[in-house]
C-alpha cells in the first residue's frame, strides 16, 4: 500500500450548499423549550458523481 500526503488549506472553505442538497428545516423557535433536544439538526447527505464522493453536513444546536 502506497501512502501520500493530504493536500489541504490552513483555512476551511465555506461555500453555499450545492443544488443537490435538500435543506433541513429548523423548528419554529417560538415552539422550542426546555424539552428541546440539544441537537436540533444533524443532517448528512452524500452524492457520488463522476467517481467523486461529495459530503454535506448541517448541524444546529439548541442552547439554553
Amino acid at each position: 500500500m502506497a501512502t501520500s500526503a493530504a493536500q489541504a488549506s490552513d483555512l476551511p472553505l465555506y461555500q453555499a450548499a450545492p443544488s443537490w442538497v435538500i435543506p433541513a428545516m429548523l423548528p419554529d423557535a417560538a415552539k422550542t423549550g426546555g424539552d428541546t433536544p440539544a441537537l436540533v439538526i444533524f443532517d448528512t447527505q452524500q452524492r457520488i458523481e463522476d467517481g467523486r464522493l461529495w459530503s454535506y453536513i448541517d448541524v444546529a444546536s439548541h442552547i439554553t
